[in-house]
């Protein structure tokens, strides 16, 4: 199982689309303070410090995060059928679920650390330029340590929904097609349903994509913390499983 995980990040390593998607959110995640820095300078605005920059690119998240998953998961996962590395590492004497298990493993790794390279970025962009800063609004280090943890939560969760997906879809150009639609318009679409059909609405609101939304809020109740927890941890686990299951049954090509 080591070797099998070693070798797929070795894999996410040498990704091409990995490497592009790195780089481009480390230029934003670099533009982003600096443009709010030249913009202060000129007085249209207040400078902003390495918390507000974090806040920034935690916000920024919702659109990157999504557009990342759909494009790695493409290209480091359903690519894989085309080219028949999958058919090979499938009759290499490892069992299904230990294949999926590293490739989970591996993507979920690059995933998180897509997620945290635009907030992190942005901080210490922010802080060499005006300071680290503090919050009125709420303690500064809570505040950060739990968006933070929250952020890795949530992406451990869209990993596995999306590995799952991949590994259904098997063509890397529908994979990326219907995540990057179903990401950016399901928000949008939920919303509209919910005013008509109140069950869809609750269960919307208790999603992970809903609460993904709030993953910056200020404040957050004991209750609405714990939801923000559990639901993460729930839908990695169920996709995780319901992806390993279908894998088991499979006909790899």
């Amino acid at each position: 199982m080591l070797n099998l995980l070693q070798s797929e990040l070795y894999k996410l390593r040498k990704e091409p689309s990995f490497r592009v998607l790195s780089l481009t959110l480390l230029l934003v995640a670099i533009a982003l303070p600096l443009a709010a820095y030249y913009s202060a300078s000129n007085g249209q605005n207040s400078a902003v410090n390495g918390i507000q920059s974090f806040m920034n690119g935690v916000k920024g998240n919702t659109l990157f995060m999504k557009i990342a998953l759909a494009i790695l998961a493409g290209f480091f996962i359903s690519r894989e059928y085309g080219s028949g590395v999958m058919k090979i590492t499938g009759s290499s004497g490892y069992s299904r679920e230990r294949i999926y298990a590293a490739k989970l493993t591996a993507f979920t790794i690059g995933i998180v650390f897509l997620s945290l390279l635009c907030p992190l970025v942005c901080m210490a962009v922010g802080s060499l330029l005006n300071g680290f800063g503090h919050l009125q609004e709420t303690e500064t280090a809570v505040y950060f340590f739990r968006t933070l943890g929250l952020t890795i939560l949530f992406a451990i969760a869209f990993a596995a929904i999306v590995t799952a997906f991949a590994f259904m879809t098997k063509e890397h150009g529908v994979t990326i097609g219907i995540a990057m639609l179903v990401f950016l318009f399901f928000d949008t679409c939920s919303q509209l349903i919910g005013r008509y059909i109140p069950i869809y609405k609750y269960l919307y609101e208790h999603s992970v994509f809903k609460l993904f939304l709030e993953v910056s809020a200020f404040r957050l109740t004991s209750g609405e913390l714990a939801l923000s927890i559990a639901m993460p941890a729930v839908t990695a686990c169920a996709f995780g499983w319901i992806g390993m299951m279908a894998f088991r049954k499979m006909d790899i090509q």
